[in-house]
């Protein structure tokens, strides 16, 4: 968190405010002692506040023009949605929590198809994320859910997947965070 902080301290600017403190909330996220689904929030919502006001304003930062900001808070925000599915249970929240998750991976789909410029990477990235997620989902809510009338055992193992795979992904995403946020931070020069 040194490296972060000692950046921080010599290139923030009202462009990258966000961007560092989503950065510093991953770090506590990571390290802290108490990590719970919930707790990712504390990333993904500067995160959405930072794409909403560049897409609001048409802002472009020198320190990041390109679409990785756009990719990093889909992907982050789909699969902290994704987590937080486990935690409503209850039977008669299931048509409701899956309702939410197809109508906001929709929503994002439609404002991710148009981001210009993706390179194969990217779109890799952000279409096969989102097949891992599907595919768990899906198997999930029509085989254990429908066709096993919610069986025990595999509800337990379904939600014992989630955070791992959350994990792969949000590991991957806070290597890339940590990196440009000490290695790759570039300053306007006025």
């Amino acid at each position: 968190m040194k490296p972060l902080i000692f950046v921080m301290a010599k290139k923030l600017e009202k462009g990258n405010f966000c961007f560092f403190l989503a950065a510093t909330n991953f770090i506590v996220f990571n390290f802290g002692f108490h990590v719970h689904e919930k707790a990712i929030l504390m990333t993904v919502v500067p995160l959405m506040y930072d794409a909403m006001i560049k897409y609001i304003y048409r802002l472009e930062t020198s320190w990041d023009s390109d679409n990785w900001s756009k990719i990093r808070t889909f992907v982050l925000k789909t699969v902290a949605l994704w987590t937080f599915l486990p935690l409503l249970y209850l039977e008669r929240e299931t048509q409701i929590k899956h309702t939410i998750m197809i109508v906001d991976v929709l929503l994002s789909m439609v404002i991710f198809i148009q981001v210009k410029t993706k390179t194969k990477f990217e779109k890799l990235l952000v279409w096969g994320s989102l097949a891992c997620i599907t595919v768990i989902q899906a198997v999930q809510v029509f085989y254990i859910e429908v066709y096993l009338q919610r069986n025990q055992a595999l509800m337990y193992a379904y939600q014992n997947l989630v955070p791992v795979v959350a994990g792969v992904f949000y590991e991957f995403f806070f290597a890339e965070m940590m990196y440009r946020g000490i290695f790759r931070l570039k300053v306007k020069k006025e």
